[in-house]
C-alpha cells in the first residue's frame, strides 16, 4: 500500500532517536568499554581563530556555511515528510 509506505518512511525520518544506539556498557565479555565512560554530549573546542590565516579563515567559513546548507536541506526534507504525514492523516 503507497500510504502505509510514506508512513513508514517519515517515522524514520521523524523518529530517529537521539541516544547511543548501544544497548549496554557491557560488550559482552564482562567488561565495560572505556568509551561509554566518556560523555556523549561534549562541545567541541573552538579553534583559535587569531591563528588562522586570511584564506585559512574564508576557508574555514565557507566549511561552516557549507554545513548549514546541509542542515537546512534536511531541515527541508524532515518538513516535507511532517507535511505529508499530516496530509494523510487528516484525511
Amino acid at each position: 500500500d503507497p500510504k502505509r509506505d510514506l508512513v513508514l518512511e517519515m517515522s524514520t525520518l521523524l523518529c530517529k532517536p537521539h541516544y547511543n544506539s548501544r544497548r549496554s556498557a557491557n560488550n559482552g565479555d564482562g567488561l565495560m568499554d572505556e568509551d561509554d565512560l566518556m560523555p556523549r554530549n561534549v562541545k567541541p573546542v573552538p579553534k583559535n581563530l587569531e591563528q588562522m590565516s586570511i584564506e585559512a579563515l574564508e576557508d574555514y567559513i565557507a566549511g561552516l556555511e557549507s554545513e548549514i546548507d546541509r542542515a537546512r536541506a534536511v531541515i527541508a526534507d524532515k518538513g516535507d515528510a511532517r507535511n505529508e504525514a499530516e496530509g494523510f492523516f487528516r484525511g
